[in-house]
């Protein structure tokens, strides 16, 4: 199963946001884009099998790349913000729930695709003030 990475702009953002669980990926300075192992990840079962691209020991300008569903994830467990995508008759919604805040915020936006719509709510949960 393919797993999509999140963009660079995104990768940047989460390294700012102090984002630093291991990854597969990472955006190399120079050739952008890299997977450190083959296409065949599901092989790969622990956390050792990876490496933090974030963390000090990397040299600057690499930035991890995870999948979009591990930043969700990481928003949901590190900033207690929610990202949902619902599908409805044909189109996919984005809601955000900070639970700093009461209730979520829908966007007026319909997306093409799941992930379209995932990656753009990463990106707005970027910009909310954590």
């Amino acid at each position: 199963m393919y797993l999509k990475t999140v963009n660079k702009e995104l990768a940047i953002k989460l390294k700012e946001l102090g984002f630093d669980l291991p990854t597969i990926s990472y955006f190399h300075p120079r050739y952008g884009l890299y997977s450190s192992v083959s296409e065949y990840r599901d092989a790969f079962e622990s956390p050792e099998d990876f490496d933090h691209y974030n963390s000090s020991h990397w040299v600057k300008g690499y930035y991890s790349a995870p999948t979009l569903e591990l930043a969700k994830q990481w928003f949901r467990e590190k900033h207690r913000v929610i990202i949902t995508v619902s599908y409805d008759l044909g189109d996919y919604e984005l809601f955000i729930d900070v639970d700093k805040h009461s209730g979520s915020k829908g966007y007026d936006i319909i997306y093409g695709s799941y992930e379209e719509a995932l990656e753009s709510g990463l990106l707005e949960a970027c910009n909310l003030k954590l």
